[in-house]
């Protein structure tokens, strides 16, 4: 009897991250693609018991881990190392440096990549290594230290100059002042790319042999990482808005903004769990916001804390349709946001559509999160200072000790429903005119308004009442500025040439004819007094 042949086993991956994204995606996709087994942990520092568990037990050895190197883990690469000299480490983190790498290379990882490297790429490294393949390069084959030191401070001279640009595009200056500004950041750009391409410092890391993999990316966590970073520091409100959020210390500031941060996250992982199409997204966006709002009200609040026997909670649930129709329905390219992180899709930027992988639509990604995040926490607050503004558990669990007084509260309630007004009848009319969003943003640690084009042609007509008449008078002050300019400067003209030439000039005839008759009266008198001596 003719047996077939057995079936070639598959490699165990053993893949170690904290971040659910980078965990949940690639497991996914490799078993899809059923090229691997994978085993998965969320707690890197647990991984020697885990190894000793397989060990000891019938289940197959690990052949490759995947490791997301975070600083603190390299004592654990070491201890790894040392007691498992024949597993090869993979290890995942932000772009590192020459020397970095060298330290990689010594520590005994098999090599080191970003995490913004591609599923398929990361495939191919992996099974390179599986391989016995060493893509470390000998020291003397790497590019001399000069190079790197030129490289290095070329980038940083072009960084500097792109941040001052930025920081006078934030000012409010004429429209050709905008456009040099923008040429001026478009030629650094321009710039750093050829410097990168063609002074790079040459990579320690050899490519792995040629393979081909067509993959879809994986959604990078470097980038919510970032994010993070920049909510964990103080943070002060220099919007010119008045913020919901203005309301708490900032300790509960930061506790809300990582509970949202980490509800994101976990909503990410469920969506690429759950598979979800792009059309799919499309029409859920707004449900997708509206849950991350309730679950982070839930964590923030308490599911079960009480005040006077009223369950708190669900008296901030049913603000719901008011907070949807003050906050959450006006948030704005959350879809773009959802699509970028989970499909990788090109962003659309002033009109300019980038690719996922490029830095420019990084930092803008970064942006909209930030505002979704900032957004949020005042969709969070809201309810809370609109059904027990003067409970006095609230106030001491809550409210920074100068908002603490009723009449501190009621102020800050008072102005907060002035903007609303103000926004639903000026501010939101206006960037709907003007073709932008106004986003929300940390820069500098401190929050800081951050507009984007967009195109609102259909808000735009949908107007009515009263925001329709304020985009009326904005055009009609458009048509009417420049005549009402060239007239005011035309009487200005004619003010100046009838002060100047004529009254001037009659006023100074007068005034000379006046000097010279004193003159005269002077010169005779001491004729007179002479002769009736």
């Amino acid at each position: 009897m003719n047996s077939s042949p057995a079936p070639v086993a598959q490699p165990v991956v053993l893949l170690a991250s904290r971040e659910p994204i980078l965990r949940l995606g690639l497991s996914r996709w490799l078993e899809q693609q059923n090229l691997a087994q994978v085993v998965t942990s969320d707690q890197p520092e647990d991984l020697q018991n885990l190894l000793n568990e397989r060990q000891q037990q019938t289940q197959p050895l690990v052949n490759l881990l995947v490791l997301d190197l975070e600083p603190a883990d390299i004592p654990l690469c070491q201890s790894l190392k040392r007691r498992y000299p024949h597993l090869p480490i993979l290890a995942l983190g932000p772009p590192a440096s020459r020397d970095q790498l060298l330290s990689y290379q010594q520590l005994g990882l098999a090599v080191y990549l970003e995490r913004q490297t591609p599923a398929a790429d990361l495939w191919h490294w992996m099974q390179a290594i599986l391989g016995g393949y060493s893509p470390w390069l000998q020291p003397e084959v790497v590019a001399p230290a000069w190079r790197s030191h030129l490289y290095q401070q070329g980038l940083a001279h072009i960084e500097a100059a792109l941040l001052q640009c930025h920081q006078w595009s934030q000012r409010p200056r004429p429209w050709w002042e905008r456009q040099i500004i923008q040429g001026r950041q478009r030629e650094l750009r321009t710039a750093r790319r050829l410097l990168t391409w063609l002074w790079r410092p040459g990579a320690v890391l050899a490519p792995p042999p040629s393979l081909a993999y067509p993959a879809p990316a994986l959604p990078a966590s470097e980038r919510l990482s970032r994010v993070r970073q920049h909510f964990n520091q103080p943070v002060t409100n220099s919007s010119g808005l008045l913020l919901e959020t203005d309301l708490l210390r900032f300790e509960k500031q930061r506790e809300l903004w990582n509970t949202i941060l980490s509800r994101w996250e976990t909503l990410l992982a469920e969506l690429i769990e759950a598979r979800i199409t792009p059309e799919e997204l499309a029409t859920r966006c707004p449900d997708l916001v509206r849950r991350l709002w309730q679950e982070a009200l839930t964590d923030f609040v308490g599911r079960y804390y009480t005040l006077d026997g009223q369950d708190v909670l669900d008296t901030l649930l049913a603000q719901q349709d008011t907070v949807r129709a003050l906050i959450l329905d006006k948030i704005p390219l959350v879809g773009d946001l959802f699509s970028y992180h989970l499909f990788q899709t090109p962003l659309p930027i002033d009109g300019v559509l980038y690719a996922a992988n490029s830095q420019i639509a990084a930092d803008h990604a970064t942006i909209l999160l930030e505002n979704l995040v900032l957004q949020l926490a005042n969709a969070v607050v809201q309810p809370l200072l609109n059904c027990f503004p003067h409970h006095e558990s609230v106030k001491q669990r809550f409210y920074r000790r100068t908002l603490i007084s009723t009449r501190e509260t009621e102020r800050l309630r008072n102005q907060l429903s002035q903007r609303y007004r103000w926004q639903r009848y000026w501010d939101e009319p206006r960037a709907i005119f003007e073709s932008r969003y106004q986003l929300l943003r940390i820069q500098n640690q401190a929050i800081v308004l951050y507009p984007v084009y967009a195109g609102r042609t259909a808000e735009l007509a949908q107007l009515k009442g009263i925001p329709w008449l304020v985009t009326l008078g904005l055009e009609f002050q458009d048509a009417i500025a420049p005549i009402l300019r060239a007239v005011s400067d035309y009487i200005g003209r004619t003010t100046a040439y009838l002060l100047t030439r004529i009254i001037g000039r009659g006023l100074g005839l007068i005034g000379r004819g006046i000097l010279q008759g004193v003159g005269s009266t002077l010169r005779n008198n001491p004729t007179q007094e002479t002769s009736q001596l």
